[in-house]
């Protein structure tokens, strides 16, 4: 869905998406995802997410990214062997709804970075909005690492996360056809980057179908309008009568040719 994601709900992982979707939770529900990708590279994710009664919904989620076997050179372009990176975070969300068609939502993350023998930790947040304007017609506000910093430990330095604000939109066509859209803008080092994301999504009973395009590059100017494309489907599989097993994959042509990326998602209610 490119990543567009962000008025509907989907199994699983909503907190990663926008919290204030935590306020629609209705079940107990877990998500898992593994992706394996190209150059070395992988995310995997692990989220419950359970129903608070009238006050909305709450999750617990554990979310890895990293890179395997990257190859290490000294000052004269001499190879010093192999070494890994990778951030995590342990997250705790919250999302309830304040008014009949407007719903709010906080992440409080709990950050964790490595690279080499090097390791950084610090704390961060975030904060959604979801507004049903109608049945067809959603807008949703989400401000990520608010107040987010890692400090490393063997070093008199700090990283300061990039504050990422987004708008979306949802747009029903129908009952089977929805598109999602969302522009993604950060300001590091005072220039104004913006990311544009757009998903197509025909949803049936047991299975869905879907199309993401992501803008490539982070500038709107002449050359900055390459897409990355991504096709997937999910389905429903029927676990001892009473609970259902969401099947997602997504493959990722990527755009720099890096390789084609496969993710896939299993989530539970």
């Amino acid at each position: 869905m490119g990543n567009a994601l962000a008025c509907d709900q989907h199994q699983g992982f909503n907190a990663f998406v926008n919290p204030a979707l935590l306020s629609k939770t209705k079940n107990l529900e877990i998500g898992s995802s593994y992706f394996l990708m190209s150059l070395d590279r992988y995310v995997q994710a692990f989220s419950i997410t359970r129903n608070l009664s009238s006050f909305g919904g709450a999750s617990l989620s554990y979310f890895e990214s990293g890179v395997s076997d990257i190859q290490g050179t000294n000052f004269n372009n001499e190879p010093t062997g192999s070494f890994d990176s990778k951030n995590s975070y342990l997250m705790f969300s919250f999302g309830s709804k304040i008014l009949e068609d407007l719903f709010i939502g906080v992440n409080f993350k709990a950050l964790y970075s490595s690279l080499g023998t090097e390791n950084a930790s610090g704390f961060g947040g975030d904060v959604g909005l979801i507004y049903n304007f109608s049945n067809n017609l959603s807008y949703a506000m989400i401000i990520k690492n608010i107040f987010s910093s890692n400090k490393w430990e063997n070093a008199n330095l700090s990283d300061k996360l990039p504050q990422i604000n987004s708008v979306a939109a949802r747009f029903k066509i129908n009952e089977n056809i929805r598109v999602h859209s969302m522009i993604d803008y950060v300001n590091p080092a005072g220039l104004d980057v913006y990311r544009l994301k757009n998903g197509l999504e025909w949803d049936r009973e047991d299975y869905s179908l879907r199309l993401g395009l992501i803008q490539s590059s982070g500038q709107f100017s002449n050359q900055s309008f390459d897409v990355r494309l991504l096709m997937g489907f999910g389905m429903d599989i029927t676990l001892l009568e009473s609970n259902k097993i969401r099947l997602d994959y997504c493959i990722d042509f990527g755009s720099v040719n890096e390789g084609i990326s496969n993710l896939v998602s299993l989530s539970i209610k």
